[in-house]
């Protein structure tokens, strides 16, 4: 008797095994995407300058196109509310600002 078991063999036949099925990109969607992750990065170092430092972030519901790019959370140090709320407005107000980041449009959350 082997330790390891036989495949169970049923009565309908056996499919094919799945495979990935991924389309090429057109180069409008790469350059799409690599203006997000610049936008990304930019927004990171911004907050970095304006909180100290940034501790996690995470990009999520990532599009190519549209009025909204994608929700970018940021998760920076707390001291207190009055100094969070603070730092946020002039992050905001920097991100409103900024070259990179007024043309990819993202939503920014930043917290503790």
């Amino acid at each position: 008797m082997s330790p390891i078991p036989s495949p169970s063999r049923g009565l309908t036949p056996e499919h094919d095994h799945p495979s990935l099925r991924q389309r090429a990109l057109s180069v409008e969607e790469r350059r799409s995407r690599w203006a997000l992750r610049a936008a990304q990065w930019r927004a990171c170092e911004l907050a970095t300058e304006i909180f100290g430092t940034v501790l996690d972030t995470q990009m999520t519901g990532i599009r190519t196109g549209g009025s909204l790019r994608g929700l970018l959370r940021l998760v920076v140090p707390f001291h207190d509310l009055d100094t969070h709320r603070e730092a946020e407005a002039r992050f905001l107000a920097c991100a409103a600002k900024d070259p990179i980041l007024t043309r990819v449009p993202l939503l920014y959350v930043v917290g503790p």
